[in-house]
């Protein structure tokens, strides 16, 4: 069952709807008359019928504006022995995959190449040297740049990662945010029952899944996001995830307010930065001795990271960086398969996903609408209908 919502209701009503809700949803886009219907019925699984053997995707031949260098194309495939063939089932939007084709991001792909890091899908076809791996098994790469743009991936076995079946919403954004929260929390301090964690961009998807790991395994947190629009409805969203306190960075550069939290709490052990500017003094001023604060991004234009020197010399402050991809070069297949299955353990049933659902063909629309911050406090994928 599906219920069409014009663009206007959606910005104010839909957008309300989902702040406030604890639960998944999903819609789709409609190009014919520009509006967004509601998937009401649990996502089906599809599989391609026919054995044509045919792919279609977006690439780039060269690197630039994702608008303009993106095209769509298509060809045959085949499958060798030592080789596996996925029918892609979700694939996500997200700033690094644009920042892959435009050339600003460390990892560059040979060209031309597929867009698309992330993403799940279901093994159809299987090469008879492959051993680990069956049809129906559901995947996701083991790797960035892989070309997930695409109804179809062709992999060696140890390039993808076998995931349990838990809800598709779900399995199209394990890839990446939940399992940079998930290390975020056990890789930088020892945490333990009872312990605070602060952090800024708490409305992020790697916020939201901080907030949630965090309630299931004991620790609290203290959670900042900008102010805007809609603030009362961002913080119900976070107390429903979990989030023990959430405040508005006007609220943070309050010294006096903070003084008075702190006071009341555990000075946390462990923050979380992925904004910079002043959000990162102030949190460092409210951080227990020895505390480590972990930066995992910059979504501030130009942003910097510096704190007071005094945390650093008399507080014993570290200052630490995670980048996810360089944790993925350094553990085995197996090591991150055993923590997307402690992850879809802890997320998989209940976790709030919010998704905006485009067609493959239709990545122009969907571009624009990411650009416009249209898709609100969704994560855009592409959805494939075979």
């Amino acid at each position: 069952m599906l219920t069409i919502l014009s663009n206007n209701r959606l910005q104010s009503s839909y957008l309300n709807k989902i702040l406030k809700s604890s639960l998944s949803s999903i819609v789709q886009y409609n190009p014919r008359n520009n509006s967004l219907n509601e998937i009401t019925t649990p996502y089906q699984i599809k599989l391609p019928e026919g054995n044509e053997n045919v792919m279609n995707y977006m690439q780039y031949s060269k690197r630039g504006n994702p608008l303009e260098v993106l095209s769509c194309g298509k060809h045959k495939y085949e499958i060798h022995d030592d080789q596996v063939c996925v029918a892609l089932q979700m694939s996500s939007l997200n700033p690094a995959d644009l920042n892959t084709v435009e050339g600003r991001y460390p990892i560059k792909p040979e060209l031309p190449a597929i867009g698309g890091n992330c993403g799940f899908g279901v093994v159809t076809q299987v090469g008879k040297n492959i051993k680990n791996l069956s049809s129906g098994d559901w995947v996701i790469p083991g790797k960035v740049a892989m070309g997930t743009w695409s109804t179809h991936l062709i992999a060696e076995e140890q390039e993808l990662l076998k995931i349990p079946k838990v809800r598709p919403e779900f399995a199209s954004i394990l890839m990446v945010n939940p399992p940079t929260a998930y290390r975020m929390l056990h890789d930088f301090t020892n945490l333990k029952k009872g312990d605070w964690i602060i952090q800024n961009g708490a409305t992020t998807e790697v916020g939201r899944s901080v907030i949630y790991l965090a309630s299931k395994l004991g620790f609290h947190t203290l959670n900042f996001c900008r102010k805007g629009t809609n603030f009362d409805s961002k913080k119900k969203m976070l107390k429903d995830l979990g989030a023990d306190l959430v405040l508005s960075g006007e609220e943070l550069k309050n010294r006096k307010m903070m003084k008075k939290i702190i006071k009341n709490i555990e000075k946390p052990k462990l923050g979380l930065n992925c904004v910079g500017d002043f959000w990162v003094p102030k949190m460092a001023s409210c951080m227990a001795k020895k505390g480590v604060m972990v930066t995992y991004g910059g979504l501030s234009v130009g942003t910097k990271v510096a704190v007071n020197p005094g945390l650093l010399i008399f507080n014993d402050l570290s200052l630490k960086g995670f980048w996810l991809s360089r944790w993925v070069q350094t553990h085995s297949r197996r090591e991150r398969e055993i923590m997307l299955e402690h992850i879809c353990e802890i997320m998989g049933n209940d976790f709030p996903v919010h998704l905006e659902c485009h067609n493959l063909t239709n990545f122009k629309i969907a571009l624009k609408r990411y650009y416009s911050h249209l898709q609100g406090s969704r994560k855009i994928v592409f959805l494939n209908q075979y």
